[in-house]
């Protein structure tokens, strides 16, 4: 009889963490598309088009979205 309520304990909580953490991918897709929107004018960058890496304290870096040449030289304030 313990083994059965500690197992329903056990279901219980593994199945409350669940929904909490998909709640959080949720939100979290939502900032970056949000974040997307905000960005006016940028392109994505891609293999065989504009890209740009780096590497900062020896970790590789990848931009996901770049400023197109025609607008070099105004003010983005984003």
């Amino acid at each position: 009889m313990k083994y059965f309520f500690f197992t329903i304990l056990i279901i219980a909580v593994f199945t409350s963490c669940n929904g909490e953490q998909s709640d959080a991918k949720k939100q979290a897709e939502k900032i970056q598309t949000a974040m997307v929107e905000n960005r006016p004018g940028t392109m994505p960058a891609k293999e065989g088009s504009w890209t740009m890496t780096a590497k900062i304290n020896g970790k590789k870096w990848t931009a996901s979205s770049l400023m197109p040449p025609e607008v070099a030289g105004r003010i983005s304030l984003y």
